[in-house]
């Protein structure tokens, strides 16, 4: 997990990016290009003049480095998830099972937000995610 500072936010907080480590890059980039719509390329980073691989989705760079030992599941451990908001859910999660893709947890109303929806899902590596509708005014 790593956090950074920049002054010249006008925000108090704001996240740049989500740095993952997959044995196998392309794969990743595909997967999170498909699944979340976002552009896959390279992004600039501080120390690498040629960019990293990532895929960016609105509000955030899903940036990538070689990883060399299989990743572990995310659920449980000091970072359990990370979060997306979707503008239809029901769709997203129809769309990811006839992909065969991995959902966790089925369309959920929130415990917290009454207009709020939620579910689950895993990518390939282990990843937990948390997909939102209605989070978001």
């Amino acid at each position: 997990l790593e956090f950074s500072g920049d002054s010249s936010l006008q925000v108090p907080v704001k996240i740049n990016h989500v740095h993952l480590y997959p044995q196998d890059i392309p794969a990743m980039k595909a997967w999170y290009a498909k699944v979340l719509g976002g552009v896959s390329g390279k992004c600039a980073r501080s120390g690498a003049p040629d960019g990293v691989d990532c895929v960016d989705v609105p509000g955030v760079s899903l940036a990538m480095s070689q990883g060399e030992t299989k990743l572990d599941p995310t659920a449980g451990r000091s970072l359990d998830h990370i979060g997306f908001e979707e503008k239809n859910l029901p769709e997203f999660l129809k769309r990811m099972e006839a992909e065969g893709d991995n959902i966790t947890q089925g369309l959920t109303p929130s415990n917290f937000v009454s207009t709020m929806r939620v579910a689950f899902i895993t990518d390939p590596w282990g990843t937990k995610m948390e997909i939102t509708e209605g989070i978001a005014p």
